[in-house]
């Protein structure tokens, strides 16, 4: 919603981070959440990968960033888990420049991945005269599930590209509204956030009790 999204931004400029910071902080919470993680992790941010080398040349160049989110950071106030993701991408923008083999080597083989990915690219604009409505592609992997935010203009869309054959959703990116909801009014420390949808809590509200087991 274009109030939320208004929120998102006034919230941002507070704590002096990005919007796509911001998203990728939240992003790191609920993919704890969902995998239920006790050890840390690590996802990959999806970055323009032009060089100045190749500044002339056509075709789609990126860079996959090794994001690692630690645990120790997820103990905390909700404003210290931003400043965690924003202090290690400022210590680590100049040491990424790894390619794609080398992250394998360097990495325990991974069963899940996960990668998030901020589209600075418009949807539809114009050029002189001509108008364009254009279509974003982001890079596809096996065992891959990408949260896709693209900004065009001030309209601000969230997608989640997935295999169902390694995520059940479960109405992921609403869960995801619902935390940046109670982000932006005010929640303060990570414990403090609720990740079950107001829906699930009526439903869990009225769902029998198991009795007890009773053993001689």
């Amino acid at each position: 919603p274009a109030n939320h999204w208004a929120d998102v931004k006034g919230f941002s400029r507070k704590l002096k981070i990005t919007p796509a910071l911001y998203f990728k902080t939240l992003y790191a919470l609920l993919v704890r959440y969902y995998c239920d993680a006790e050890e840390d992790f690590v996802f990959f941010d999806f970055n323009d990968g032009r060089s100045r080398n190749d500044l002339h040349s056509l075709g789609c160049h990126y860079q996959r960033h090794i994001v690692l989110a630690e645990q120790s950071a997820f103990n905390s106030k909700i404003s210290d888990v931003f400043a965690h993701f924003k202090t290690q991408q400022k210590h680590t923008s100049d040491k990424q420049s790894l390619s794609l083999a080398a992250q394998t080597r360097l990495l325990p083989k991974l069963g899940s991945r996960f990668s998030y990915n901020y589209l600075y690219m418009p949807k539809s604009g114009s050029l002189g005269e001509l108008q364009f409505n254009g279509m974003s592609f982001s890079p596809d992997f096996d065992n891959n599930t990408d949260l896709r935010v693209q900004l065009d203009g001030d309209q601000l869309t969230l997608s989640l590209c997935y295999q169902e054959s390694e995520l059940l959703p479960l109405q992921f990116l609403e869960r995801l509204l619902h935390i940046s909801d109670q982000v932006v009014k005010g929640a303060h420390n990570v414990s403090d956030l609720d990740f079950v949808l107001p829906q699930e809590q009526s439903t869990l509200a009225t769902a029998p009790v198991a009795a007890p087991l009773l053993l001689d």
